[in-house]
């Protein structure tokens, strides 16, 4: 009576066994279907042609579930998008991977690709919360070391100094044996620089040192030591330090090399005060062209990043004379062009970009989308509005990819506006809201702010009040909220509701974000309002309250 039973569990197994097969073959057959294109969208994105990559990418139909391959697949295509700067497409990506992803390692992987997209774009709670998730879930993977230092970094730049430090102790004491317990080292000796905490600095430069640092660490260390140790009265030590660093570099060629990676590093940590200090100690000690060269422009550069644009002005004005055909010109003038452009001198601004635009092809392509962008920022300043339209409408052909394409998009819809193309004018500032880059931002409130002007602009205030209150409701803190309650005032005059225009004007004149200029106006219309207890019945035999609000709008629109 068994053999039946034996007979019918074995033939049930193979029947089982063979439908896994199957469906393990048509889950292969699947994701063999998705891993073409995923090959072809990362050829494309390694040779820089992004919309080819998003275009092919866009194009493949998912099945229910994938295997490891097209996970793996993911992330590279992923890692080619962070590569090319891409960091929105990427971070979609890399959580397209995580969803995905059902080995450990991938979605380690992936939610370390997330976090630094996020931080790329500013993103910085996103990427501290991430990196977080990563050390504690995972403290034994060879990522967790880089995670924890990352939060330092997040932490230092949030001002947060005692946290970073305490984060990058922790990373050099749990981490020791991970590349980035030399680079925590040195972040805590930089940022105790930054605090004139000369002793600490001076321990975590000896610490690096001591545990055999890459060649770029032990360059900075040493230098770092050397200058703590004089920055303490031990000039002796200080002096030692160095020799040390010339001793080991002798050629000065190479010495410079070691400079300019001290720099960088430097610049990366905002350790301003070593930057500056290194930067003018070296140019009256060289007369090796090339380093002159390399210590003016950075001399711009540096006082470029921390905003001192007169010194930036006078450091790039003097390398021009001095190397007129030197192969930092495209960035010379670059810098030369932003100084002018942020001291509001716009037509110094546009002749530095005109003499820019030979040499453009020296420069990276989203740079060069950035010096269209100033090219039209600078024209609309100068209400030159059709030269603006010429330079910005071609941007997002042009460059498809660019990071900028929020600033983009809300000078063509002040430009439309102008244009009346009211529709055409609200999608641009409508893509500045949905821009990862400009989420929160004061361009994204401007953005949705104009968005009500021009439909106050078409005459449609019920629509123009349901814009305005959405700077309210969106962006709280914005300094474009007093001006949305002005404006709605002035909305609810038109449509004959004078006791609601008053609750507004109320509110501008208590609001601690309004100027004192657009208070004065608030208070100016609201003694102007007919004094009566009840609002008017209907808005179309109400008088417009101002004769030349349109043109008034429209001027705004250009002023802004």
């Amino acid at each position: 009576m068994l053999r039946p039973a034996i007979w019918f569990c074995v033939t049930w197994s193979g029947i089982c066994l063979a439908l896994s097969g199957v469906a393990i073959a048509e889950r292969a057959s699947e994701s063999d279907a998705v891993i073409e294109p995923l090959d072809m969208a990362i050829a494309y994105a390694a040779e820089q042609r992004v919309q080819d990559a998003k275009y092919v990418f866009g194009s493949i139909e998912w099945p229910d579930r994938v295997t490891s391959d097209v996970v793996q697949r993911i992330l590279a295509l992923a890692e080619e998008a962070y590569a090319g700067k891409d960091w929105p497409w990427a971070g979609e990506l890399f959580e397209q991977a995580s969803r995905l992803a059902t080995e450990r390692d991938f979605r380690i992987r992936a939610e370390s690709g997330r976090a630094w997209c996020a931080f790329q774009m500013n993103r910085f709670e996103d990427a501290l919360a991430i990196f977080g998730r990563l050390r504690i879930e995972y403290p034994e993977h060879s990522l967790a070391g880089e995670a924890a230092w990352m939060q330092g970094r997040i932490l230092q730049r949030r001002q947060q100094f005692d946290a970073a430090l305490a984060m990058y102790h922790r990373v050099a004491r749990d981490y020791s044996d991970e590349p980035e317990a030399h680079a925590a080292r040195l972040s805590a000796a930089f940022l105790h620089v930054r605090l004139d905490q000369w002793e600490e600095a001076r321990t975590m430069f000896e610490e690096l040192l001591a545990a055999d640092p890459p060649e770029r660490l032990r360059m900075a260390a040493l230098y770092g030591s050397g200058l703590a140790f004089q920055e303490l009265g031990r000039d002796d030590m200080a002096r030692h330090a160095w020799r040390q660093l010339l001793e080991e570099y002798p050629a000065e060629d190479r010495r410079w090399a070691v400079v300019f990676e001290l720099l960088q590093h430097a610049m990366d940590e905002d350790s301003w005060h070593v930057a500056e200090r290194l930067l003018r100690e070296s140019l009256p000690s060289t007369d090796f062209p090339e380093a002159r060269a390399q210590v003016l422009y950075w001399r711009g550069h540096v006082a470029a990043r921390r905003s001192d644009w007169q010194a930036s002005r006078v450091a790039l004005e003097q390398f021009y004379q001095e190397f007129p055909q030197h192969e930092l010109r495209p960035w010379v003038f670059l810098w030369l062009g932003e100084a002018e452009f942020r001291a509001r001198d716009w037509e110094r601004a546009s002749i530095r970009w005109d003499e820019l635009e030979p040499l453009e092809g020296g420069l990276p392509r989203s740079w060069q989308g950035i010096v269209r962008l100033r090219r039209a920022q600078a024209a609309a300043h100068r209400q030159d509005w059709n030269m603006a339209w010429k330079q910005v409408s071609t941007i997002g052909r042009e460059f498809p990819d660019f990071r900028l394409s929020h600033e983009a998009d809300l000078l063509a819809g002040r430009c439309l506006l102008l244009q009346k193309k009211y529709e055409a004018a609200r999608e641009a500032w409508a893509r500045v809201g949905e821009s990862p880059s400009a989420r929160g931002t004061k361009t994204a409130a401007l953005a949705q702010f104009l968005r009500g002007e021009s439909y106050f602009e078409e005459g449609k205030h019920e629509r123009a009040l349901l814009e305005y209150a959405r700077v309210e409701t969106r962006y709280p803190d914005s300094e474009w909220q007093a001006a949305a309650l002005f404006q709605s005032g002035r909305c609810r005059e038109y449509l004959g509701e004078m006791s609601r225009a008053a609750r507004f004007y109320s509110q501008v004149q208590e609001h601690p974000l309004a100027t004192e200029t657009l208070k004065h106006r608030a208070a100016s219309r609201a003694r102007r309002l007919p004094k009566t207890s009840r609002d008017a019945p209907t808005p179309t035999t109400a008088r417009h309250p101002g004769i030349k609000t349109r043109r008034a709008v429209r001027q705004r629109a250009g002023a802004v």
